[in-house]
């Protein structure tokens, strides 16, 4: 599934070839790297945390390459500052939401940021999409899409984050949220709201 030096001392998880897993309850894929290798990957179970939950985290731009993403589950959260490199598709699919939890960038730091960057298209479905309290998200990508799952929108239980969604072409169905916060749309060509 994993190659043998999959967890890095960058932190980066690397797949070895086209995985598939299913979990019933919780999948954690801690690192500030996920290399898709040019393979797909396809991961399910009800609660799936993806990201860096340590200070600091990687950034940068995302590497191309050909390899497919595909996320499902009933929540799914960002952690810290995610890159996903070697792929040119992404999918996020949430029954319920999605949502951006920042770390500090220093420990002295009082501020929480994260992000998840992706060259090629990032597409989030989920009732919602939103920072947690206090917390500054970013999503960036060549084509970032979001759109709303079936379920019915509930208070969000988050206040005062920053949500940002960059890309050349941004479609946006109204998922997204940032409750007592701001949000941000950016396209270099097109904006779909």
């Amino acid at each position: 599934v994993l190659t043998p030096n999959a967890f890095d001392s960058l932190g980066a998880i690397r797949l070895a070839g086209d995985t598939a897993l299913a979990l019933r309850q919780r999948l954690v894929l801690d690192a500030g790297v996920l290399d898709l290798a040019d393979r797909a990957g396809t991961f399910a179970a009800a609660h799936v945390t993806l990201g860096n939950g340590h200070i600091g985290g990687s950034r940068g731009v995302a590497a191309a390459g050909t390899g497919t993403l595909a996320v499902d589950a009933l929540a799914i959260d960002l952690v810290g500052h995610l890159r996903i490199d070697g792929g040119s598709r992404v999918a996020l699919r949430a029954l319920e939401d999605i949502r951006g939890i920042g770390m500090q960038p220093t420990e002295r730091s009082r501020d929480l940021l994260g992000s998840l960057r992706v060259a090629g298209e990032l597409a989030l479905t989920a009732r919602q999409v939103y920072p947690s309290t206090l917390t500054t998200f970013s999503l960036g990508a060549d084509v970032l899409g979001i759109r709303a799952s079936d379920r019915t929108p509930v208070p969000v239980l988050s206040a005062g984050g920053a949500q940002a969604l960059s890309a050349p072409d941004n479609v946006d169905d109204g998922a997204r949220t940032a409750p007592a916060g701001r949000l941000s749309l950016t396209a270099a060509r097109s904006i779909e709201v």
